[in-house]
């Protein structure tokens, strides 16, 4: 929809597909499935299953990642754990859906993601099939340019923002060159550790909330450093 609106082409990206080797076992998008059969006939049962009980609960809208509603009670059930009522084995779990989905969540820690959300990777990245994207025609250097057409000279992005502090006469930023400015309103579109550390005299229920928020590089230290093959061939 971003890209429509900023009239940039798209097109069809690569089918995106991934390669599993096991032991004896393989499994590889659209040539093997040998050793994993049973387990992938169980993961389409249980997303048709999650699929029926989200639809059930669903706000009628264009289906989404981020939508839920607080009666579907799949948004509270693990999906290893559902996983494993389906009689899927742990070995395809941790072999193959893990290291499937992982490039996706930057995580392998994926035992706690809802069950709900099932139907939205299988529809993203699908076990079954691999992954069928679109992306932008050119680079990403004309999405960002169009986004800021017309306001270019108000955006600062050489600029650190050191200090937000609240008064009754608004909203003052602190910069690092010493100039402090003030706003009716301020969107902290930031890690919330970042803005909570910003904003000058949080409040109590500031603190819990900017700072419980927690990101897989605290837990799984897995995508902090990348990997590239060192053979040539």
């Amino acid at each position: 929809a971003l890209l429509a609106e900023l009239g940039i082409a798209v097109e069809d990206a690569p089918l995106l597909r991934f390669f599993i080797k096991d032991g004896e076992s393989i499994f590889a998008h659209g040539l093997s499935r040998k050793g994993f059969e049973a387990d992938l006939r169980r993961w389409q049962k249980l997303v048709a299953f999650v699929r029926k009980i989200n639809d059930r609960f669903a706000s009628g809208g264009a289906p989404s990642l981020y939508e839920y509603s607080p009666l579907n009670p799949l948004i509270l059930f693990p999906l290893r754990r559902l996983a494993t009522l389906f009689g899927i084995s742990a070995r395809f779990w941790e072999r193959v859906f893990v290291p499937i989905h992982s490039s996706s969540f930057l995580s392998v820690e994926l035992d706690t993601l809802p069950a709900s959300i099932a139907p939205s990777i299988e529809d993203i990245v699908s076990i079954e099939h691999g992954a069928k994207l679109r992306t932008w025609s050119g680079s990403s250097r004309e999405v960002f340019g169009r986004l800021q057409q017309g306001f270019e000279e108000r955006i600062h992005r050489a600029t650190s923002i050191l200090r937000v502090r609240r008064s009754r006469a608004g909203i003052s930023i602190e910069t690092n060159a010493g100039q402090e400015t003030t706003f009716d309103r301020v969107v902290f579109a930031c890690n919330p550790h970042a803005a909570l550390a910003m904003l000058e005299s949080p409040s109590v229920l500031e603190r819990a909330l900017l700072g419980g928020i927690e990101y897989p590089d605290t837990t799984d230290p897995t995508f902090l450093r990348g990997v590239a093959h060192s053979d040539a061939t």
